[in-house]
């Protein structure tokens, strides 16, 4: 905002990650650190000292009104940003400059701003963003733990939000706003985390191995979040079902130990949820509840 003083322009801020990922994709293109005078490394100095004095906030001070639109901003920035890094080499500079000081930012603003959700859409949206294997774009050495580690701060970001919300009592039924405070987060957060188990970048065995219960937390709380949705209320936002049915049909593929260890009502909750998707009248919900079916 010191750069650019129009991004401090309340009526701007949707068009934060549309300016940020232009900018990247200039300086990204051949010549264009020459061309604009600047490394990546430069570029992201005004973010990363904006991350900076966030973490280094008490709780307290964190969750003060002032930091909304810091947030807000910020996280807008950096998803402007992933969303222009196609290849490994960006993608892995963006995450060394991330990881490990400024990461952890944000499963403590979930557990903070849970209730906002306006920081809470920016957070899940530049998350699910960073998670999203593109063009194979997240693709560490075979040696790094780095798969591992993204893995688990997008762990932490879904359960501190996840039993934040499953804590909180849901608007009452009928609320024309439902969506808003409660259903939006909630898809997002299943998108992200849907994102990081597709990506084929983390050996989940590494986790039961060494007693890491990152797996275990995020899988359970999302799955909790999601049975918490009732079917028509799936059905009625298409967005959430098609977060939901993802989620589901991700489960049944890669983590059928964590399906068939669940309780026998809870299971036939899900197939019945699966059952009635099947008959869905859109394309990609159907498959998914297909798909589901043939994993079994």
């Amino acid at each position: 905002e010191d750069h650019f003083p129009f991004l401090a322009i309340p009526g701007n801020v949707r068009h934060r990650t549309t300016f940020h990922a232009t900018l990247t994709r200039l300086l990204l293109s051949p010549s264009g650190e020459e061309k604009l005078g600047l490394t990546f490394e430069q570029f992201l100095e005004p973010i990363v000292t904006v991350l900076g004095k966030l973490g280094s906030l008490t709780p307290a001070d964190l969750r003060n009104e002032e930091c909304r639109r810091p947030l807000i901003g910020v996280f807008r920035d950096m998803r402007g940003i992933a969303a222009s890094l196609h290849n490994r080499k960006t993608y892995s500079a963006l995450f060394d400059i991330l990881h490990p000081q400024h990461l952890p930012l944000l499963a403590k603003v979930a557990d903070l701003w849970y209730d906002q959700t306006d920081v809470m859409v920016s957070l899940l949206r530049f998350l699910h963003e960073f998670c999203h294997n593109k063009a194979n774009r997240v693709n560490f050495d075979q040696s790094s733990p780095n798969g591992i580690l993204l893995f688990r701060y997008t762990s932490d970001v879904v359960c501190a939000y996840g039993r934040r919300l499953l804590a909180t009592p849901p608007p009452a039924a009928g609320d024309p706003e439902i969506y808003k405070k409660r259903y939006k987060g909630l898809a997002l957060s299943l998108h992200v985390l849907n994102s990081a188990l597709g990506g084929n970048y983390v050996c989940f065995g590494v986790f039961e191995l060494y007693n890491d219960r990152a797996l275990e937390n995020a899988l359970d709380v999302a799955l909790t979040m999601a049975l918490s949705v009732p079917l028509d209320d799936i059905n009625a936002y298409p967005k959430l079902s098609k977060a939901y049915y993802s989620f589901i049909e991700i489960l049944f593929r890669s983590h059928k130990k964590t399906i068939f260890a669940l309780e026998t009502n809870i299971f036939l909750q899900i197939m019945t949820t699966v059952h009635d998707g099947l008959q869905s009248s859109d394309p990609t919900i159907s498959s998914f509840c297909a798909n589901t079916i043939d994993h079994m």
